[in-house]
């Protein structure tokens, strides 16, 4: 079924599913209900019609997953997202915080043509602004390692913002005017006991919470050695 032919808030529900599993998170109704800002009984119908379209499946009555079908249909959901994150930061120049949130409005417009376009004119990007990868892009893996990992004194390169940090604008106004963007190499200025960093970042010295830090991947000299 193209994915085209899905209501806005099937295709949400099938992009949630896969955003969650790359994250690592298990996918259970309370999680959806959490990110997607929407009743339990809401979700709870909700995956049971995917279920019945045979998009989802549910796994010891609790945990769902996606079907080969419904697996295709949310990588087209995301690189559709992921591709208009692209177009709304490097050809409108739009804030992050801003741009996140208006590619959802945009993704469900764009076919597949226009997608494969824009790819074109943004010169073939292998992810979205924050790190997270583009289905049927070029990615390559990197070995990576969650920021709250490191020790003082570690030099690392930025590698990707986790979703659950794309859905805080604050938080994502604050890296961006902070220059802490994929691709920056910055160090652990310092450990707190309650785990927080405080990290610098070129011409800034920003802080991260113990929680945020476990949403944010990074590179160590190491690992691009290995």
């Amino acid at each position: 079924m193209p994915s085209q032919h899905l209501s806005i808030a099937r295709e949400d529900y099938l992009q949630t599913i896969m955003q969650l599993e790359e994250e690592g998170i298990p996918v259970i109704r309370a999680r959806l209900a959490e990110r997607l800002k929407v009743s339990a009984p809401s979700v709870s119908e909700a995956i049971r019609s995917l279920a019945d379209d045979n998009m989802v499946t549910i796994q010891n009555r609790r945990f769902i997953v996606l079907t080969d079908e419904g697996r295709l249909i949310a990588h087209n959901i995301v690189r559709r997202h992921r591709v208009a994150e692209r177009i709304l930061t490097d050809l409108l120049h739009l804030p992050w915080h801003v741009a996140h949130e208006e590619a959802h409005v945009l993704e469900h417009g764009l076919s597949d043509r226009v997608v494969d376009a824009a790819m074109d004119v943004l010169g073939n990007p292998t992810t979205c602004p924050h790190g997270s990868p583009i289905p049927g892009s070029t990615y390559i893996p990197r070995e990576m390692a969650p920021l709250k990992t490191l020790s003082k004194g570690t030099i690392f390169t930025l590698e990707r913002l986790s979703e659950s940090v794309e859905f805080q604008p604050e938080i994502m106004e604050y890296f961006e005017n902070a220059g802490f963007t994929p691709g920056i190499r910055a160090t652990v200025r310092d450990v707190s006991p309650d785990g927080s960093f405080s990290i610098d970042s070129e011409d800034s010295t920003i802080s991260i919470s113990a929680k945020m830090a476990g949403n944010i991947s990074v590179s160590i000299p190491e690992m691009t050695a290995s």
